[in-house]
This record gives C-alpha cells, sequence and structure tokens, in this order.
C-alpha cells in the first residue's frame, strides 16, 4: 500500500474490503525506501505514521462491516517504527 499514490490508497483499501470475506492481512512499512522511482521519488510514495494508517484502515473495515453481512477480521503490521 506505501507504494500507491495518497490519493490512491483509500479506494484501494475499499475494493480490499469489497472482495475479502474472512481474513485480510495488511503488511505497510512507513519509512521511505532504500529505493527511488526513475523520477527520482522514493518507492515508498505514502509515508506516514502507523496511526494515520489505522485510521484509513478502520474507516475501511467500517464501512465495509456495515455494507455486508459477514464480519472481516483483519490484522494490520507495521515495519520500519524505531
Amino acid at each position: 500500500l506505501e507504494h500507491l499514490p495518497v490519493d490512491d490508497v483509500a479506494p484501494t483499501l475499499a475494493e480490499i474490503f469489497a472482495f475479502a470475506s474472512k481474513w485480510i492481512v495488511l503488511g505497510v512499512h512507513t519509512k521511505p525506501s532504500r529505493k527511488v522511482l526513475p523520477d527520482g521519488r522514493n518507492c515508498h510514495l505514502t509515508q506516514r505514521p502507523p496511526a494515520w494508517w489505522a485510521d484509513l484502515v478502520t474507516r475501511a473495515v467500517k464501512h465495509r462491516n456495515e455494507n455486508a453481512p459477514d464480519q472481516v477480521v483483519y490484522t494490520l503490521g507495521f515495519r520500519g517504527e524505531d
């Protein structure tokens, strides 16, 4: 998810949660990548703190569970934090 432009993250999460039937496992790296894109930008286009990601995922879960009969269980892991 961190490789997506920030404006694409929420719609992508909504799509992931729309297709899930039981489990979702997300891993997000919160620090810069060691690699850069050909245009010089860091490969991790969306670098945000864990609280930002957790809020975004919480909103996606809430929306999904309000619009689907089955609850989805998810886990969100972070890499790069001290």
